[in-house]
């Protein structure tokens, strides 16, 4: 076996951005990535991002949330079927970052995870279809808080504690683990992908796989639907004072309206993997195919930050005239000689498409 290193180096992620979260007082960024680790950024100059610290699962990792109460503990979600709670330093040069605890209970990815108001207890949502409520103190299992047909794909909860949990079997459902006779749900005509509660916890923000985003007040009666794009409308965030709300949506753009629904901004950005939006004061951070966050002005949509390389992730072989071609996560499609003494030297990259290259075929001396 030969191993081929085309990752972009040390300061990034080395695959696709899967989830930020920035932290509440909005000095630190985390990502999440299909790399399998969480990085850390220090991001008190949103020009600027200096990653700080790495934290590892053992697959990718889909989610990352900040205690709500403990600026220094971090919740982290993968497809290692666990949850992972840290315990992260403000230096963390002088003192490393301690798990402190893993929740292990779901039989499949672990896609979401979100805190309760009272900084111990964590909701987990999994392609299982399962929500579960864990005490992070103890690391004892709390209870189920709600169940999907299909994969559940996002959970919020609200100032008030009411926890929202969406899935691919177009459930919306709305629970309160504290008071069992409260509770709604509502069916879409659409998978739906994402959700956030406001912060005044008036209004919920769902978003669908048929491009659709409403928002809903806490008994799920429909407020508003907006048409956000003829493809899936992935994530949303609320602006700290709930007058904007972004949206990531899968025709790489991300989305920014006002609350009664009139749009402000659509920015596009090749690089962009807007299945994941965070917002901090005036700044928006949205994930990437590249190696790092995008950070952008919520109120002017300019760039303040960009990632600072691809990532050459495999999604694809083929061989062609005896070269193995790969396609990337990066659009491009790299070919070398695997019998090579330095392969890696001889490679050559080339760009086809602005967005993940998924198959390879070869016919006629063409890829």
């Amino acid at each position: 076996m030969r191993t081929i290193d085309l990752r972009p180096g040390p300061d990034g992620h080395a695959a696709p951005v899967t989830d930020v979260a920035f932290r509440p007082d909005g000095s630190r960024l985390a990502t999440a990535s299909y790399d399998g680790t969480v990085l850390l950024w220090d991001v008190r100059d949103p020009a600027a991002p200096a990653p700080l610290t790495r934290l590892h699962h053992r697959r990718l990792v889909n989610a990352v949330r900040w205690n709500p109460v403990r600026p220094d503990v971090l919740a982290t979600a993968s497809a290692d079927k666990t949850v992972a709670v840290w315990r992260v330093p403000e230096n963390p040069d002088d003192d490393r970052p301690e798990l402190l605890t893993v929740l292990a209970r779901h039989l499949d990815d672990v896609n979401a995870v979100a805190w309760v108001p009272d900084g111990e207890r964590l909701i987990c949502v999994s392609e299982d279809g399962r929500a579960t409520l864990w005490n992070t103190r103890t690391g004892a299992f709390a209870g189920e808080a709600g169940a999907h047909a299909a994969h559940c794909m996002m959970v919020s909860v609200g100032p008030g504690g009411l926890i929202a949990t969406v899935g691919e079997d177009g459930l919306v459902a709305v629970t309160d683990p504290d008071r069992p006779g409260r509770s709604a749900e509502r069916r879409c005509p659409a998978s739906v992908e994402g959700c956030a509660w406001s912060h005044s916890g008036t209004t919920l923000a769902i978003t669908r796989d048929d491009g659709v985003a409403e928002l809903l007040a806490p008994d799920l009666t429909v407020i508003r639907a907006v048409t956000v794009a003829r493809t899936a409308a992935r994530a949303v965030a609320w602006a700290e004072d709930d007058s904007m709300f972004a949206v990531g949506a899968y025709d790489g753009c991300l989305h920014v309206f006002d609350a009664d629904g009139r749009r402000l901004h659509q920015v596009r950005d090749a690089r962009m993997w807007p299945r994941s939006v965070a917002v901090a004061g005036d700044r928006v951070a949205v994930g990437s195919f590249w190696n790092g966050p995008h950070v952008l002005d919520l109120t002017t949509a300019a760039p303040l930050a960009e990632p600072s390389a691809p990532t050459h992730g495999p999604n694809a072989m083929a061989v062609l005239d005896g070269e193995l071609l790969v396609g990337c996560d990066s659009g491009t499609v790299v070919a070398f000689d695997p019998d090579a003494d330095d392969t890696a030297a001889g490679a050559r990259v080339m760009p086809v498409s602005d967005s993940p290259v998924l198959s390879l075929t070869v016919a006629d001396g063409q890829f």
